[in-house]
């Protein structure tokens, strides 16, 4: 427990409050806690005058005071305030009168300016710790923080606690401030999406400050530039005025827009004049205004922001302008200018709207929440349909001969709860639930819609609560139909209320009662109150999801914990490849496949927007004079061409010989790539332009696009104008500013990969609560999900996973494709060949009659439904029933007559009727004369059924025995019978055609790849995808078992709306495979590690410990936990490399002999 060591010194913990006064960068320190805390600083002719003056006119409360004097040995003098003072004087004077070879430091208390470390437990991710800049704060309690940072940390202010940890040499600072700091956090690395943004009263200002009938005098203006501008040294540093801008409106009175104010703010947040273009759209939808105003047709120019040169156009700012929403203004002001100038233009908008509500004000009523009257008449007249449309759902499960509506709701009940007690009440619940769900979902949408937001009785932007769920502030449109229009169907884990033995879902609703609100439908809304069994139902689902937070934390954290131990040896090296620091071995030859760093590439899918600050980029990446050859545009862009023209006539020998030999060169040409080499097969970075094919093909697309539209004639070398200004720019010279865009974009050397791509994926775990997801209608076709699923293919590498499935997509004939109908039969039929068939799904089901007699029950229980339908025999079957026809005697394969009924017991003679017609058959099964199974009326040409000889087993129980309750055993008897069964499936289901796919697929609930080599003529094989990775491995190889893990873990998230950048899903699967096995990440994968003190930190240390001392095993301490365990700092990041300067040359010393290592 205590070999990485758990206890820390120089922090402070205390409870966070928010204050949007501060910086988004800064962290309000108490004063309490700045004079405790401490900073060695060493005494340079840069700050020996200043520590003079602090110490010896510094007063006792002076937080800038120096607290001791030390030398470089550490000894320090401390003999009561004027001796400390004087001590401290004379050392930073120089007359302690001690020599020391080392350079004498100062402890001196925490102030504004310092930097800080800040988490919040549990960090779960790189941006979990940021540094902050100190900023002293006198007289209060608790830690201060920005609302810009709650995204980061997970964190809210209802009695939250954080730490703070100060930096103690100087290397720690310049890492704080350079790399830790949080203006160079805003973008994730999970999936390359921002952090950091405004949230709730800001958004909402924001919206009313920038819509179109916001105007301000000259003094409220003035205030918010005030207010905007205040505490920022960036105008004054760089010596620049800002101008208050021109008025938009000149009479009958003086006033400026809401917009001018924000363009004031962009046109000099840069001191360089780089002014932003761009354009994105609202979280506010454009019906939302026209319902405001009354049009029918939504306003387009409302749900877009235009920036141009800084001046913002048009548009409103929401949660996806400033917000944490990709593609956003502050995004856009990340990409093109930087962290830092992200942070500043956060400050400034955070206390723009602070001021602006300070004027204007926020609330919300009643009326807000109010519907109109004929909206309130829409929403009854649709609510008087849930039961209706729940019966249809009932009625639709039950079968056929339900779907008569005039059969009565208690035989309909008593149908159910039958179905519901004698088949499986687990699937077939589920079943169930799907059909009511499918018919009342779009009873609820039907309802929102028809009521907001066209219903509302105070309409956008006049109404407060539909301002708030519009724009991003706070809720969304459930929140607002949940409270004005009706709950709807309350589900658990996916289902329905689920029903109490009794067959009651609450104790005021009867046994398997028809009812969509007995289901947990709720008509009802908060503002007019719930109903009691209502309310609990609503309970019911709260209360899943607070059970499924304490429950998950624990697994979740093991999960990432074991991501974590595994992968954090693995980082970029240098050559760009990804290699484990425990014994050097190669992962991936190229981080990511690409070489990318999620966190820059978001922008490199959007070449329009380079193209409107193309010559922002240019200046920014303008290439220096002394630029290595290996970088030169000229050179890269004749490389090129070679490279070009060498893949032009490869293309053509391909064709030519495609021709010579009678083949077709356009299928030939477009399966194979050209031979050419390509530059993406060298090392990304190595040289200029050598980026992928992708990246290529789009830059090179999005040109043609250019010339076409600002050179219609095509002519070589034509330049266009940047975004209607007067620079100029060149296709080539674009070429080279998006190539080294891509360049910049590249992993850094040092990076710890594995430790970004753990954090990815064990992060976001902490959002899955769902165990299984349940197909609509099909409650058995189920898929375990959330973290039982990732247990399984991260840390288990389970062989035999709890739900294996396998989809199998049917194979279409290019010559004769198949229609919709013909595609969904042949499914079925494939379905159906795949599918178990049981004895128990071939018998009619018949309830025993308690006065019938043991004659009569023992003709029904001998009987089969003739009604059941089988498969129609296909060729080989048909092959092998002439071959068994052909060596039975012909009696057997005789036309048989429909089989005569026994009489109708209406008769008097019932009885004796049917005693005589089970003698007769008892008769001929004895004799063997007749099979005992009829299968039709009349034999069909081409088709058959093979008998077999039935025998009469007669057996003697003694009267005095146990006495045997017959039904329940013959029903668990014949659902194990099998009668016609595929190894290892279970049962197979139809999918029907989903986006991008033309024709259905069978997901079958089992896999086995064996069977798919007799159904090549059905199944595209080529296609088929499994979620049992183990299986994949052994009949498909490792590459396969690879892109299995990914997709999979891919699956899981993507349910949960979770989205994880595909380079930290490939590092994960490459490392579980990189060995030739499915490797897990658990206690039996760290086997294999070769370094013994990453194992004995991660379990079982004295295990670890024992075999490394027999085997008498080495740790380089090249892992990060050996580093930390040895105290050593870990060799990645800035630890992967060291700094050298040259000193100045010492008397009668020749130059060049004084390196020194530092």
């Amino acid at each position: 427990m205590n070999m990485m060591g758990k206890r820390v010194n120089f922090t402070c913990r205390s409870v966070i409050s928010p204050d949007p006064n501060i910086g988004t960068h800064e962290i309000g320190i108490p004063d309490r806690f700045a004079k405790v805390l401490t900073y060695p600083e060493p005494i340079t002719p840069w700050n020996v005058a200043e520590l003079r003056q602090r110490s010896l006119f510094s007063a006792v409360s002076d937080l800038a005071r120096l607290s001791a004097a030390i030398n470089g040995s550490g000894s320090g003098a401390f003999g009561g305030e004027q001796a400390m003072d004087a001590a401290v004087a004379g050392v930073a004077l120089g007359r302690s009168g001690k020599t020391a070879s080392s350079c004498k430091k100062v402890w001196r208390h925490l102030r504004t300016g310092d930097a800080l470390l800040v988490n919040r437990q549990p960090t779960l991710h790189k941006p979990g710790i940021m540094a902050h800049k100190a900023r002293v704060l006198m007289g209060e309690k608790v830690i201060r923080m920005h609302y810009a940072n709650c995204n980061t940390y997970n964190a809210d202010f209802d009695g939250d606690e954080m730490n703070v940890h100060m930096c103690q040499n100087e290397l720690a600072r310049a890492e704080a401030y350079g790399i830790a700091a949080t203006d160079h956090q805003y973008i994730v690395p999970t999936n390359g999406k921002p952090l950091r943004g405004l949230i709730q009263d800001h958004i909402v200002m924001g919206v009313l400050l920038t819509k179109r009938d916001t105007f301000l005098s000259r003094s409220e203006v003035m205030q918010l530039l005030h207010l905007a501008h205040m505490d920022l040294s960036g105008l004054k540093r760089h010596g620049r005025v800002a101008p208050l801008p021109v008025p938009a409106l000149l009479k009958p009175q003086v006033r400026w827009t809401g917009k001018q104010v924000i363009s004031h703010l962009l046109l000099h947040l840069h001191p360089h004049a780089r002014h932003l273009s761009m354009e994105a759209g609202t979280k506010t939808p454009a019906s939302a205004w026209s319902a405001a105003k009354g049009r029918g047709k939504p306003e387009p120019e409302d749900a877009t922001v235009i920036v141009r040169r800084g001046e913002l156009l048009q548009g409103v700012l929401d949660k996806a302008a400033f917000g944490a929403s990709e593609f956003g203004l502050v995004h856009c002001v990340h990409e093109l200018l930087g962290g830092e100038a992200t942070g500043r233009l956060l400050t400034q908008l955070g206390k723009l709207f602070t001021g602006f509500n300070q004027m204007v004000g926020f609330t919300c009523g009643i009326a807000d929440l109010l519907l109109s009257p004929e909206a309130d008449e829409a929403r009854l007249a649709l609510h008087m349909k849930a039961d209706d449309l729940g019966l249809a759902g009932v009625r639709a499960f039950v079968g056929a001969e339900a779907l008569d509506a005039g059969i009565p709701r208690a035989v309909l009940n008593r149908k159910v709860g039958e179905r519901l007690r004698l088949a499986g009440g687990e699937k077939e619940g589920a079943k169930l639930d799907g059909q009511v769900k499918q018919k009342l979902m779009p009873l609820t949408s039907e309802a929102v819609a028809a009521c907001l937001p066209s219903g509302q009785y105070k309409p956008f932007p006049a109404n407060q609560f539909a301002l708030m769920t519009s724009t991003g502030a706070k809720g969304g449109p459930v929140n607002f139909s949940q409270i004005a229009v009706m709950l709807g169907q309350q589900e658990l884990e996916g289902r329905r209320v689920p029903l109490s033995p009794s067959g009651c879902t609450a104790p005021c609703f009867a046994p398997y009662e028809l009812s969509a609100r007995a289901g947990g439908y709720i008509t009802d809304r908060f503002l007019t109150g719930v109903r009691p069994p209502d309310f609990y139902f609503h309970c019911m689902a709260g209360r899943e999801g607070l059970v499924d937070t304490a429950v998950k934390t624990s697994r979740s954290g093991y999960l990432q914990r074991c991501l974590i131990k595994h992968l954090e040896p693995l980082q970029v090296a240098y050559d760009h490849t990804v290699r484990s620091t425990a014994d050097g071995s190669v992962v991936q030859f190229i981080a990511g496949e690409d070489g990318l760093d999620p966190t820059r590439t978001k922008f490199l899918e959007k070449p329009g927007f380079y193209e409107m600050n193309a010559d922002v980029l240019q200046a920014y990446w303008r290439p220096p004079s002394h630029a290595p050859t290996s970088f030169s545009d000229a050179e890269a862009l004749e490389v090129r061409a070679a490279l070009a023209v060498k893949e032009a006539e490869a293309e053509a020998e391909l064709k030519r010989d495609a021709t010579r030999r009678g083949l077709a060169p356009k299928k030939i040409c477009g399966g194979y790539a050209p031979t050419a080499a390509r530059l993406s097969y060298a090392p990304p970075g190595s040289r200029l332009g050598q980026v992928s094919e992708a990246f290529d093909k789009l830059v090179e697309g999005h040109v043609g696009q250019i010339s076409t539209r600002h050179a219609p004639g095509g002519a070589a070398g034509a330049s266009w104008s940047v975004d209607g200004g007067s620079s100029k720019l060149s296709a080539d010279t674009w070429r080279t500013v998006m190539w080294r865009k891509y360049v910049s974009a590249l992993y850094q050397p040092g990076e710890a990969v594995g430790l970004l791509a753990a954090q990815s994926v064990g992060e976001p775990s902490t959002q899955m609560t769902l165990n299984t997801f349940h197909l609509a209608g099909r409650g058995e076709a189920n898929v375990t999900l959330g973290i039982p699923r990732m247990r399984e293919i991260i840390m288990v590498a389970s062989q035999h996973p709890s739900t294996p499935l396998m989809t199998l997509p049917l194979r279409d004939d290019p010559t004769h494709p198949m229609s919709a109908d013909e595609a969904s039969k042949a499914a079925e039929k494939l379905a159906a060949k795949l599918s178990r068939l049981r004895l128990s799904d071939m018998l009619e089901q018949d309830v025993a009659d308690e006065d019938a007699d043991d004659a009569k029950a023992a003709s029904r229980a001998a009987r089969l439904d003739e009604g059941a339908n089988f498969e129609e025999p296909d060729e080989e079957d048909k092959a092998t029933l002439q071959k068994g026809r052909s060596a039975a005697p012909e009696a057997a394969w005789h036309p048989q007559r429909r089989r005569p009924c026994p009489p109708s017991r209406a008769s008097a003679s019932a009885s004796a009727a049917d005693d005589e017609w089970l003698a007769a058959l008892r008769a001929k099964l004895i004799s063997g004369d007749n099979p005992l199974v009829d299968f039709g009326e009349t034999h069909t040409p081409g088709s058959g059924v093979a008998h077999a000889t039935s025998l009469w087993i007669e057996v003697e129980l003694p009267l005095r025995g146990e006495r045997l309750l017959l039904v329940p055993l013959v029903e668990e008897t014949v659902t194990k019978v099998l009668v016609r069964a595929t190894p290892s499936i279970e049962a197979a289901n139809v999918l029907p055609a989903g986006k991008g796919k033309s024709l259905p697929s069978v997901m079958t609930s089992g896999v086995n790849f064996a069977a798919l080599a007799n159904l090549r003529r059905e199944v595209d094989v080529n296609a088929v995808v499994s979620n049992d990775v183990y299986a994949v491995l052994k009949f498909y190889g490792v590459e396969a078992a690879r892109a299995t893990i990914v997709s999979e873990i891919k699956s899981v998230s993507g349910v949960y709306g979770i989205q994880v950048d595909p380079r930290h899903l490939g590092l994960i699967a490459d490392y579980m495979t990189h060995e030739g096995a499915y490797k897990p990440l658990n206690r039996a994968g760290m086997e294999s590690c070769s370094s013994p003190l990453l194992q004995m930190s991660f379990e079982t240390t004295m295990k670890f410990l024992e075999k490394a001392t027999m085997s008498g095993s080495a740790d380089p301490l090249t892992t990060p936990s050996a580093c930390i365990v040895a105290g050593q700092p870990p060799k990645v990041g800035t630890g992967a490399f060291e700094v050298h300067a040259q000193l100045p040359a010492a008397p009668g010393r020749k130059t060049g002999q004084t390196k020194k290592r530092i």
